[in-house]
């Protein structure tokens, strides 16, 4: 998924880059909650997962809804947009 929003932010239209910035950085969020959650046992990271990764899922979901009419979907952000839409 990041790697299509990486895309679009290189290569994309003028808008592309700023919304395929939002998007990276909500990313960058969730890798950064992972790289905290590695030492924890597997029940705890569960645990964390559900109660501080959700909110940035919520961010990226609502952000998702409000961008997906807005880019052209044969643009690069449109297929990045189409592409996290169905995983």
């Amino acid at each position: 998924m990041r790697r299509k929003f990486d895309v679009a932010k290189k290569d994309g239209s003028k808008s592309g880059p700023s919304l395929s910035a939002e998007f990276l950085d909500e990313t960058q969020k969730l890798f950064l909650l992972e790289r905290d959650f590695n030492p924890l046992d597997a029940a705890e990271r569960v645990r964390q997962r559900c109660q501080k990764s959700s909110a940035v899922v919520n961010t990226i979901r609502s952000k998702l809804d409000n961008y997906r009419n807005k880019a052209p979907p044969k643009s690069k952000l449109g297929g990045a947009l189409a592409y996290f839409k169905n995983q």
